[in-house]
């Protein structure tokens, strides 16, 4: 049994373990914006394949106590890494360092740096050409206090480029981070679903992914762990292999809007290229004109600007055209609603149902629901009694 790390965005820990049981994943430990757990190579292939919200999948090499330069590198140097790849492949660093004894994560990174070359210099003569980015092989360092721990990065390019989004939009919501959105709000495919603020189509597309059970990297071919020794081509298209086939027959109802025909035509564009064209429906308009759903009730899963990153001339204002267009429009729904402006938010006049803390990189951020009933909800409540 092999220990890994994957990494993940804060709040979708529990998301995350969820997803790696569902794998296979055995001795599962929830960590801050990560999970650690247990398992052979067709658990290391499957986390690559099928996990939603990981970022990367780190393999656990060793770990050692460590407070001056000579102790890192003697430590980094004794581990046999021609054990795990030839001198051949490109090689990177990256450093996470938290400690008194290391305040300077380049300079962790070049002593471990040194420490792979000279360990391959010893025991073949040569050393490996550092390149970066995508190297063959990525070497994690981690250090906290006089702790340090050694990974090798098995994802290589992060998880959350699936590789349907090819353009540039403004302040893009990270895949990872849009899949847990719809997996936090317990959508199912059986339910409308509607982001009236689409931008580049992403929680769409993360939507269409799930509710059709397609694993979000089944198409991605370039994954560090095929560049080590004892890769198992056969068990990977084993894998991809047993995972293509499609479960449903039944198309998804997924709806998406957005004032901008740049981003419109930037959805669409997206939608097409993951496959998605006949299941996702894509209009230009702004939220305060989308037409009443012709359905009872739904979910609205939906991003919109927070200020931090888009300017708007008011956001208060258009956090409020939110509220009244979730009032008067989609009565009956669901609504989530991802933000980071915790002032605008106040401006939605609604009540909500529940908050959750997530961080959009180092940016807080809540992921807030509300029910939208017919109504008052103390008519609802009496009509419940």
């Amino acid at each position: 049994m092999q220990k890994f790390i994957a990494k993940t965005f804060f709040g979708l820990e529990e998301i995350l373990a969820e997803e790696v049981r569902q794998i296979g994943g055995k001795n599962i430990t929830i960590l801050r914006r990560a999970v650690s757990f247990e398992g052979d190579d067709e658990v290391l292939y499957k986390a690559n394949i099928y996990l939603r919200t990981a970022i990367k999948v780190l393999v656990f090499i060793t770990g050692f106590k460590a407070r001056k330069a000579d102790e890192l590198y003697n430590n980094a140097k004794k581990i046999q890494w021609s054990k795990y790849f030839s001198v051949d492949k490109t090689i990177a660093v990256e450093s996470v360092v938290h400690s008194k004894f290391f305040n300077h994560t380049g300079f962790v990174y070049l002593k471990v740096k040194d420490a792979v070359a000279d360990h391959f210099r010893m025991e073949t003569g040569k050393r490996p050409n550092v390149k970066f980015p995508d190297p063959d092989v990525m070497i994690h360092v981690h250090i906290i206090n006089n702790n340090c721990a050694l990974y090798l990065d098995s994802s290589g390019m992060p998880l959350y480029k699936r590789g349907y989004r090819t353009g540039k939009p403004e302040a893009p919501l990270n895949e990872c981070l849009a899949a847990g959105l719809v997996l936090l709000s317990g959508w199912n495919r059986k339910q409308v679903l509607i982001d009236p603020m689409c931008g580049s189509g992403t929680i769409l597309i993360e939507a269409a992914l799930i509710g059709n059970e397609i694993p979000p990297n089944i198409n991605r071919t370039q994954f560090c762990f095929k560049n080590w020794f004892g890769y198992n081509d056969q068990l990977f298209d084993d894998i991809r292999t047993g995972c293509s086939e499609k479960k449903f027959t039944v198309p998804l109802l997924i709806y998406g809007a957005d004032k901008s025909t740049v981003a419109v035509r930037n959805a669409r564009e997206n939608i097409e290229r993951a496959g998605f064209a006949s299941e996702i429906s894509i209009r230009l308009c702004a939220i305060e004109d989308y037409p009443e759903p012709n359905v009872e009730n739904g979910v609205i899963i939906t991003n919109p600007p927070y200020d931090l990153r888009i300017k708007e001339q008011d956001i208060n204002s258009l956090y409020q055209t939110v509220g009244n267009a979730f009032k008067n429009t989609f009565t009956g729904f669901t609504a989530w609603l991802f933000s980071g402006n915790k002032n605008a938010v106040k401006s939605i006049g609604l009540r909500h149902s529940r908050k959750t803390l997530l961080y959009n990189g180092q940016l807080e951020c809540r992921l807030i629901q509300y029910t939208l009933y017919k109504g008052s909800k103390k008519n609802k409540d009496e009509e419940q009694g």
